[in-house]
């Protein structure tokens, strides 16, 4: 998987949420740092929520170093981060390891010593790893509550964007594809 939001190797698994948010802005670059902190904090806060000990900031030897990558207790990678800008917007994408740190560290392991970086298998975690029991549905929901709250509060001050015909017609028929599914009720 290519992630838009580019970096160095990271894993995907069953066991990995993918966060993506594409942001309006005029100009993008102008409030990269920005984004950065307060999707960092939103996703910090969500993961508080689940009873870690979340800090942003990278650990020494972590696979697809970044500054805002979040960590537990200071020892383990949860998630990364990173951006990518183009006329008019901005594309913030996060991949959270949920559950399945031994897989996404023995993956990481070949292909950053065939790369020649520094990886530390050991910094190499997952929410799970952190606090036991939590599931892909823990983490979802946690991580939704949060951005329902940060929307609600932005949502006088954000206005609609519509999408043409076309592009509209293109999102319906692939969005089975992306979507997570339905939580009981």
């Amino acid at each position: 998987m290519e992630r838009i939001s580019g970096g160095r190797a990271a894993a995907f698994s069953e066991g990995a949420l993918s966060l993506t948010l594409t942001i309006p802005d005029a100009e993008p670059s102008a409030r990269t740092e920005e984004r950065f902190r307060s999707w960092s904090a939103l996703l910090r806060q969500s993961f508080a929520d689940l009873g870690i000990d979340a800090r942003i900031g990278a650990v020494p030897g972590e696979y697809c170093p970044g500054d805002y990558s979040l960590n537990a207790a200071g020892r383990i990678k949860l998630a990364g981060v990173g951006q990518r800008m183009i006329r008019g917007a901005a594309h913030v994408g996060f991949v959270i390891l949920v559950t399945g740190s031994a897989v996404a560290r023995e993956v990481l392991g070949p292909v950053y010593e065939a790369l020649d970086l520094e990886y530390d298998g050991n910094t190499v975690g997952s929410l799970e790893d952190a606090a036991p029991g939590i599931s892909l549905d823990d983490a979802e929901e946690a991580i939704l509550k949060r951005l329902n709250q940060h929307l609600a509060k932005r949502s006088t001050s954000l206005d609609p964007v519509a999408l043409d015909p076309r592009t509209l017609a293109e999102a319906e028929k692939r969005a089975d594809r992306f979507r997570s599914p339905a939580q009981p009720e």
